[in-house]
């Protein structure tokens, strides 16, 4: 699905120039929070942290199909604050009979960071008049004031994301978004340490049509 989203960028463009009747960008903020973060191997291997989501997301339809459509969706990410992230001090030791600065957790606090999703795509379907459901998939990154998940890994980190929900547009011009999404983050060994952070983020929106058309609705 995410390979859609090279694309949209120029199936949006030359859908202005040909006047389509498709709306241009439904856009607003959301609120999401996670808790308890999971534990695993395969995926995020830290636990007990809570994250707290203020995001801004849009959408652009790039194909529909009857009661379906395949929508570009990025997103901006203005702050995420990831609770009981360690803090850290740094030492000097020799390894090796090479000398070299590390860190050390000395406590725990929250955490903040920004970042964006620019590849990210959703596929809905009509329900009702008024009622769309969605899944959606997006690969961004994040920047935080000091590393996350655990001492000796980055500021600096990849997301991914997957998850759904549903769309209720209750006026013209008006929706609002309700979803689930799988949240992961992790620096790609860049770093020494990269355990990853997962998260179970239930979120909820606000989105206006900003431009185009109203949405065609199915009868």
């Amino acid at each position: 699905m995410l390979a859609a989203c090279f694309l949209a960028s120029g199936a949006i463009a030359r859908a202005a120039v040909d006047n389509s009747p498709l709306p241009l960008w439904h856009v607003g903020p959301y609120f999401g929070t996670a808790h308890n973060s999971p534990g695993g191997e395969k995926w995020g291997a830290i636990s007990d942290r809570d994250h707290y989501f203020l995001g801004v997301r849009g959408s652009a339809p790039v194909l529909r199909l009857r009661g379906f459509t395949l929508a570009y969706s990025p997103e901006v990410v203005p702050l995420l604050v990831i609770t009981n992230n360690p803090t850290y001090r740094t030492i000097t030791v020799i390894r090796g009979g090479a000398t070299r600065r590390v860190q050390v957790e000395n406590g725990t606090a929250l955490v903040a960071g920004a970042g964006l999703s620019p590849l990210a795509c959703e596929a809905l379907l009509r329900l009702t008049p008024q009622v769309q459901i969605y899944c959606a998939a997006a690969v961004g990154m994040i920047w935080f004031t000091r590393e996350v998940p655990v001492a000796n890994s980055k500021a600096y980190n990849y997301t991914s994301a997957l998850g759904g929900g549903l769309l209720w547009e209750y006026r013209a011009r008006r929706r609002i978004r309700l979803g689930y999404m799988f949240h992961h983050l992790s620096n790609g060994w860049s770093a020494t340490e990269n355990p990853g952070l997962d998260g179970d983020v239930f979120y909820l929106g606000w989105e206006s049509l900003v431009g185009g058309a109203r949405e065609p609705q199915a009868r």
